[in-house]
């Protein structure tokens, strides 16, 4: 039989599930199972000690290891040592009136585990937390190596001794906030050997001691803030790598700032504000700043030099004057935001691979955008700037897409963009042509583009929603790829397009009770192909209005929809839509008007809550011979028609209008009435200003 690795030498540290052990260990054995019941001392859920029985129960117990909790709270107990317990879930020691020491020699780890894997899952127990504990003296963690979520010793007023001399690893934050008796240096040195392992996660060191800095380990605790070339040659001669808080520069007589910082990390937020006469400022070693860069209100800063910089959680560099150029070569990840810097020509982020968002808006003056290695975007929004000529993202793919209202862009290049759950590309008064040749999939927008000669979407398969409108010049709209559309499908309002071809669109879904295909009010249209559109949801429905030189329509698959309009195209001739069975949904219908309409035929039309045919002036023959129910009739102002066909017809539910229609026989519209005698009939019959003089067959 063998004897599984004890856990003093596994290590269970920053792993799902608290206990699938590093270093090769096998997962946590549990009572009764087995081989794995060798492993005493395993005990499962959350403890709590309020009261010294509490701990001499949980003692008893003989616990190694604790997948949940150990809370310490609300006791009276002066001293707490755990000698035993190797690995807990996590420790959580707060309010405790009388406790002057806390000891745990045997921990090791504390990893998370229960139902508390991730910090957010857990806002109170969150890894390891001792807080307001006012007369604790000292915490002794001996051989402690990690925490796997944050470690936060923060508003213990006596505390002067945190003994954790081989703590290295700390998955989430790292917080020593507001324990005014104990050292600075010991407070830093816990965050100078996680450093040395290599970890760069956040941190806030604030409110201990009486000292600033402590040089021998290159670190400043707190917030420092820049007022006056002083203080700045103070920064410098400190020998600080590592601000454990914010750094903020707000001067308003220093027009340079003499001496470059040895700072590589800021562990709060670098604010450069509300400098009045900084003309230049540079931090040449900084490589993290942990809660962000804002650099704004700085009238006459010219030069911003951060080339180190790697990482920070938000660049945002707005309302800067005099900023020429931002370039942050060694730049890999950071939300950006570049707003309303007048004179910016150029802006440079060449490692810069991933973000959630990038804004780069109403910068007057920009030139370039150089972001060769973006992949990963968020919400991308390049908008408002003025002499913006030319936008190339050779890697991006992007979640939501804004480029709208740039004055002077020519062309859009986004040759790897694949699918972006939204984007807009409007109001770009120069814009020639919109270049997405690998996009497949998504919501777009590409309205009010006045110079727009061209879009290229060949591989565009499913869209929702899609928009091309009021775009002054373009001509010709192919997407030869799109099969399927959800949201809405408009093209309107685009006085120059004669074509729109739309070869492989089977499916067009709209938003509720909106048009699933839009196209109206365009002047020159006169090809429309939908050759393979077969269905509409539900709520939405096919609109084709205002075109006035559109001579032929053909719907030669589509067999459902909510709604079907084909309505004030002056010179269509013929609509054909032989399929067309149902028109569903609870109002759900057929409307076709057209001065030059001459014939239509429904050949496989069974129901529809509504059928309208009116306005027509060369309509001679309606076909609907399937025609079984409809919810409201109206057949008004035909002047040529002659002949109807609905002989199924046996159901007219509300409303049956045969109207001025001066060639229709009344007596052919009577008769219909009397073939609706095997229902109930319609609530409101008009039959008037029809031709009295025609006779039927008996």
């Amino acid at each position: 039989m063998t004897t599984p690795t004890p856990i003093r030498a596994c290590r269970a540290l920053l792993v799902p599930g608290f206990l699938a052990l590093l270093a090769g260990c096998e997962e946590a054995p549990r009572e009764g199972t087995g081989d794995r019941a060798l492993l005493r001392g395993f005990c499962e859920g959350d403890v709590v000690i309020a009261s010294a029985s509490d701990l001499d129960a949980f003692l008893a117990r003989g616990c190694t290891a604790l997948t949940g909790v150990l809370k310490i709270s609300g006791t009276y107990l002066e001293n707490v040592s755990v000698p035993g317990l190797a690995v807990a879930g996590h420790l959580a020691i707060s309010s405790n009136a009388a406790l002057r020491s806390a000891s745990f020699p045997a921990l090791e780890a504390v990893a998370g585990g229960g139902d508390c894997h991730w910090p957010d899952d857990c806002a109170d127990y969150s890894g390891l937390a001792v807080h307001e504990n006012p007369s604790l003296v000292s915490i002794e963690l001996p051989v402690l190596v990690g925490v796997r979520m944050s470690f936060q010793v923060a508003g213990n007023a006596a505390l002067e001794e945190l003994d954790a001399p081989v703590m290295t690893l700390v998955g989430g934050e790292v917080s020593v906030v507001d324990n005014p008796a104990l050292p600075a240096c010991q407070a830093l040195s816990v965050l100078a050997r996680i450093r040395k392992a290599g970890s760069s996660g956040p941190a806030i060191i604030v409110g201990n001691g009486t000292s600033l800095a402590c040089s021998e380990l290159g670190l400043c605790q707190g917030d420092i803030k820049i007022e006056s070339a002083q203080a700045w040659t103070a920064l410098v001669e400190s020998g600080c790598t590592e601000i454990a808080g914010d750094l903020t520069v707000e001067t308003s007589d220093a027009p340079s700032l003499p001496g470059d910082p040895v700072v590589q990390i800021v562990d709060g937020q670098l604010r450069i504000e509300e400098n009045a006469v900084l003309e230049s400022f540079s931090l040449p070693a900084l490589t993290l700043a942990g809660a962000g860069i804002h650099v704004s209100t700085n009238p006459v800063l010219a030069s911003l030099e951060l080339p180190a910089l790697v990482s920070t959680w938000d660049l945002v560099v707005r309302d800067s004057a005099a900023v020429v150029a931002l370039v942050l070569p060694a730049l890999r990840t950071a939300d950006v935001e570049v707003l309303a810097n007048p004179s910016l020509r150029r802006l440079s982020l060449p490692s810069l691979s991933a973000t959630g968002w990038l804004s780069v808006d109403d910068d007057a003056s920009l030139l370039e955008i150089d972001l060769p290695q973006l992949a990963s975007v968020g919400i991308l929004s390049i908008s408002r700037n003025a002499a913006l000529a030319r936008l190339s993202l050779p890697s991006l793919k992007a979640e939501e897409l804004h480029v709208d209202d740039d004055a002077s862009l020519l062309e859009i290049d986004l040759p790897r963009l694949a699918g972006v759950r939204l984007s807009s590309m409007s109001r770009n008064a120069a814009l020639a042509r919109v270049g997405l040749p690998s996009l497949t999939a998504g919501e777009l927008h590409v309205d009010d583009d006045a110079s727009l000669l061209e879009i290229d979407l060949p591989l565009l398969a499913s869209a929702g929603p899609f928009s091309s409108s009021r775009d002054a010049v373009l001509s010709h709209l192919s997407l030869p790829s799109l099969a399927a559309s959800s949201g809405g499908l408009s093209v309107d309002d685009n006085p120059l397009l004669e074509s729109l071809s739309l070869p492989a669109l089977a499916t067009a879904d709209g938003s509720a009770y909106g048009s699933g295909l839009s196209i109206h009010r365009n002047a020159s249209l006169t090809s429309l192909g939908l050759p393979a559109l077969r269905t509409m949801s539900q709520d939405s429905g096919l609109e084709v209005g205002g075109n006035p030189a559109l001579a032929a329509l053909s719907l030669p698959q589509l067999s459902s929809a909510f709604w079907v309009n084909v309505i004030a195209n002056d010179s269509l001739a013929s609509f054909s839509a032989p399929a067309l069975a149902e028109l569903h949904g609870d109002c759900g219908g057929l409307a076709v008007s057209g001065m030059a309409l001459f014939e239509l035929e429904l050949p496989a039309l069974t129901s529809a809550c509504q059928v309208t045919i009116g306005g027509t002036t060369q309509l001679v023959t309606l076909e609907a011979p399937s025609l079984r129910s409809v919810w409201n009739l109206s057949l008004t102002r035909n002047a040529a028609l002659e002949r109807v066909n609905l002989s199924a017809l046996t159901d007219v539910g509300r409303n049956l209008q045969i109207v001025d229609n001066p060639m229709l026989p009344q007596c052919w519209a009577e008769g219909l009435l009397d073939q609706l005698k095997t229902a109930p009939p319609p609530d409101y019959v008009y039959i008037e200003g029809n031709d009295t003089t025609a006779t039927c067959p008996p």
